[in-house]
């Protein structure tokens, strides 16, 4: 059975999402350029929320206001903790 022409955009729509996620994932890897708090919870595997309690606990440092309605976490401080993380289980 052949899709739809709506089932094969969706299916587009969605490899995108995912090259750009694995992009997001891969830059933290690397330690270069600033991630959002959804991307950092993609690769801590855990939810947002659990994002910004880490930041309002001291584990990981606060975003980096870049501009004035957006702010981002650092990938060098997101790869470094996820290391002590790892390290210290």
């Amino acid at each position: 059975i052949d899709p739809q022409p709506t089932e094969l955009k969706a299916i587009v729509r969605e490899s995108l999402r995912l090259k750009k996620e694995l992009a997001q994932l891969k830059a933290i890897e690397t330690g270069v350029g600033f991630s959002s708090d959804k991307t950092a919870a993609i690769y801590f595997e855990c939810a947002r929320s659990t994002i910004w309690k880490w930041v309002q606990d001291g584990v990981l440092d606060p975003p980096v206001k870049i501009t004035p309605n957006h702010s981002r976490f650092e990938n060098s401080m997101l790869k470094a903790k996820a290391e002590a993380l790892r390290s210290a289980s």
